[in-house]
């Protein structure tokens, strides 16, 4: 009996995390929040995209352990921040520390300069 709800728990889980990646063109699953970070990587993430004020939405993983779990299984990828753009999964904070770098997060996220 265990098993079974486990496994309704995992499928609930994975069915929260689709709608999310649906429902959010740019997604952050991260740890902490963006006023309280509670990694460096997340926190250079957060930066970046609110140097070029890209509107994002988030998951603290550290409060549903579920999501946490299913995430990385999503992913394959222990990293965190997790950054998934319109459905897809981007990387972590070095692809974001790549793109402005290298000066192209604007035509990444499709940004308009002035």
């Amino acid at each position: 009996m265990l098993k079974i709800i486990s496994n309704v728990l995992q499928d609930n889980t994975l069915n929260i995390i689709k709608e999310q990646l649906k429902s959010y063109p740019i997604i952050l699953y991260i740890n902490g929040t963006p006023d309280h970070p509670l990694c460096p990587n997340t926190s250079n993430a957060i930066k970046i995209l609110e140097k070029y004020k890209i509107s994002y939405n988030y998951v603290d993983v550290l409060h549903n352990i579920s999501i946490l779990r299913e995430i990385i299984n999503i992913s394959h990828s222990r990293n965190f921040p997790q950054i998934f753009i319109q459905g897809e999964f981007l990387g972590s904070t070095d692809i974001l520390l790549k793109l402005h770098l290298s000066q192209n997060i604007h035509e990444f996220f499709d940004i308009k300069t002035s």
